[in-house]
């Protein structure tokens, strides 16, 4: 689990977070020359509550990550460890393994989550480009 926290673990997340903000930063530059040139007319706050949910998503990105390949690592730790006697198989072809609950149910949630704050980002960034 070190080797996992080593490769992605808050370094990464501090490098993610310090580029989210200059994205940010860069955005609200590129609106106000925009506006400075009549380009684009001001969106006001809205825009600035857009860059906060999406800046807020993008935080939460690299931390999910960090989590489904912890208990990735985890689940393959477990299935090396499993005895093969234990393998179930009800008399078809392929077998099944015994995972732990709350292994099994953390991962499936944080795949969820990614999924799920990934197509967020989208539908944030789409509407961001739409201003």
């Amino acid at each position: 689990m070190d080797e996992v926290n080593k490769n992605c673990g808050s370094e990464t997340v501090g490098l993610l977070r310090s580029e989210n903000r200059v994205i940010m930063t860069r955005l609200r530059m590129a609106i106000n020359k925009a506006v400075a040139d009549s380009r684009m007319t001001d969106p006001g706050q809205d825009i600035d509550e857009l860059a906060c949910h999406l800046s807020t998503k993008l935080d939460m990105l690299p931390r999910t990550e960090t989590r489904i390949r912890k208990n990735c690592h985890a689940l393959k730790k477990e299935v090396q460890q499993r005895d093969p006697c234990n393998d179930y198989q009800n008399g078809r072809n392929g077998k099944a393994l015994n995972v732990a609950n709350d292994l099994k149910y953390e991962l499936l949630i944080d795949i969820d989550s990614l999924i799920f704050e990934l197509k967020s980002c989208c539908e944030l960034i789409e509407k961001l480009l739409k201003s």
